[in-house]
């Protein structure tokens, strides 16, 4: 998980070049990077799709969960009061990172 921001999306590149060129690179094709946005207005959010384009050619897959306020609360997440939006992301991610780890 990163922030949804450029810096947050030219951490995840380095961390993943940095995975890639040594003994755990096989590692890079299981990856699921989540790029999370803090704030419902953001003024220097990342273009997600060049991200995804971009780790993807790298082997990774990106997925971005929205802002939620039960999230940005900082307590205990109670799934009922979750967005919808943020309940199928959570799905979404645990399948992609579901399949993506029994990928050979």
């Amino acid at each position: 998980m990163t922030p949804a921001t450029v810096e947050g999306a030219a951490a995840a590149g380095r961390a993943l070049d940095w995975l890639g060129s040594g003994e755990l690179g096989g590692l890079v094709s299981r990856t699921l990077v989540v790029l999370t946005v803090h704030a419902p207005v953001q003024r220097r959010l990342v273009d997600a799709g060049k991200v995804r384009e971009i780790l993807r050619d790298v082997g990774a897959d990106v997925q971005v969960l929205g802002f939620d306020r039960q999230l940005a609360a900082g307590a205990e997440p109670a799934p009922s009061r979750l967005a919808y939006a943020t309940r199928t992301t959570a799905i979404a991610v645990a399948a992609t990172a579901l399949r993506r780890a029994l990928t050979t």
